[in-house]
């Protein structure tokens, strides 16, 4: 899934920092805590850190940061496509219907993955990446163009929940040639693990970003909630279009202006719906979910571009999900809001 930056209004955040630099500013109500930084790079975006605590010593912050990194080099090995060794690829290459063990935390994601597909009527699909990689979105060689609808329909015959069968911690496909793709899901399954870990080491006032996905625990240095901002859904675009209070919530937003090819004055999204195996036409620019957890919120945003926006905010409401939607309405924008999500807006 292609992530829209999300911009945290942090005021103690230092700008302009090199990656895996830690940075911490006084509180003035209290000296001994303070505000401390770590940056880095992982699932291709810049991952960010944010916590308050103690005075923390630099050994104690490497350390931490050791951890994270950890962590994250644990879920790629596991769940990156485009990474051949990994945990998802050699399921991907395998090529019979046999049953294959599967790790704890690739077992929960495929639950979870599973289950808002269900939610969604089939908008989220993990089976997509023969339909990914057709497009040219994938990590194959594969050039970015239009395929045809021959080719369309002959990879809409291997695709689909119904090709994969998850019984316990064993997973199997009924065509060999059914391939995972977990981009819309796995990084925020990144930023649940590395707020999990926080808490493991008695960190409870954090903001976690990874490219954009993040979990805020706690409260500001000010004892106030986390302000959130969504960028504005253009290229290159600066400025938000809307401000969020969190506190032990989680935000992810999809869009579909950040990774697209264009193809006779036609622009054509990553994001691809797994019904009709084409690229999403440019209803929904921009859905952004608040939720308990990262994961169901990465998977839930693009479900709802792919959904568009009567069906998306129908199921919303039905599932009492914080949803904004951003449409573009022949050319005008137009803002959706959830019941859910309008108690988060400043």
């Amino acid at each position: 899934m292609n992530i829209v930056r999300v911009c945290l209004l942090i005021p103690l955040l230092m700008a302009g920092m090199p990656l895996h630099s830690v940075a911490q500013e006084p509180n003035a109500q209290d000296s001994d805590i303070k505000t401390y930084n770590i940056y880095g790079k992982t699932m291709g975006n810049n991952y960010r850190v944010t916590w308050n605590a103690d005075s923390t010593t630099p050994q104690e912050v490497f350390s931490l940061r050791k951890k994270i990194e950890s962590r994250l080099e644990e879920i790629n090995a596991s769940m990156s496509t485009w990474r051949k060794d990994s945990e998802i690829s050699q399921f991907n290459e395998h090529t019979t219907n046999d049953e294959v063990q599967i790790s704890a935390s690739l077992n929960h994601v495929l639950s979870k993955a599973i289950s808002i597909g269900r939610v969604t009527d089939g908008a989220l699909d993990i089976t997509v990446a023969p339909l990914v990689e057709l497009w040219g979105f994938g990590p194959t060689t594969n050039a970015r163009q239009v395929p045809n609808s021959a080719q369309i329909n002959e990879v809409l015959e291997y695709t689909g929940l119904d090709k994969i069968k998850l019984s316990g911690s064993k997973l199997s496909k009924n065509d060999p040639r059914t391939r995972l793709d977990l981009s819309s899901i796995a990084k925020g399954y990144g930023v649940d693990e590395i707020a999990a870990l926080l808490e493991r080491e008695d960190i409870h006032h954090f903001l976690v970003d990874i490219g954009g996905e993040l979990v805020a625990r706690g409260e500001r240095l000010d004892g106030k909630p986390w302000q959130v901002g969504v960028d504005k859904p253009v290229v290159n675009g600066q400025g938000q279009v809307a401000m969020v209070s969190i506190s032990d919530k989680a935000v992810a937003t999809s869009g579909d202006y950040r990774n697209f090819f264009e193809q006779d004055s036609t622009r054509f999204s990553h994001i691809l719906d797994p019904k009709t195996g084409r690229s999403v036409p440019r209803q929904v620019v921009s859905a952004t979910v608040i939720a308990d957890d990262c994961a169901s919120a990465d998977a839930l945003a693009t479900a709802a571009v792919v959904m568009g926006v009567k069906p998306a905010l129908a199921m919303a409401e039905k599932q009492r999900i914080a949803l904004m939607l951003i449409e573009n309405y022949f050319g005008d924008v137009k803002f959706h809001h959830s019941k859910e999500f309008k108690t988060f807006l400043q």
